[in-house]
């Protein structure tokens, strides 16, 4: 067995956002590689491989639904929640 240091995620068929009458949803789960630090449970940016088959294809990367702006305000509030955090272990 092969030891790598990747973090694997179970994930959600894209397709589970449709409605069931739909004839293209799915319902399927598998494990793959965690691209995207799972920013949601469980993780549903991707097709399944049984829906690739069928034609849909994968974006490379989960895109995000936040502006630039809104992701560097973000990281402001995070580096100033772990200064605080620090500053109240010492």
């Amino acid at each position: 067995m092969k030891l790598t240091n990747e973090v694997y995620v179970t994930h959600t068929c894209r397709n589970s956002k449709l409605s069931p009458k739909d004839p293209n949803y799915c319902d399927r789960a598998w494990v793959d590689v965690d691209k995207t630090k799972v920013r949601d449970i469980p993780p549903t940016w991707k097709y399944c491989p049984e829906c690739e088959k069928k034609g849909f294809k994968n974006p490379k990367t989960r895109k995000s639904i936040k502006t630039p702006e809104q992701i560097e305000a973000f990281k402001q509030r995070m580096a100033e929640y772990r200064r605080k955090k620090k500053d109240a272990m010492l």
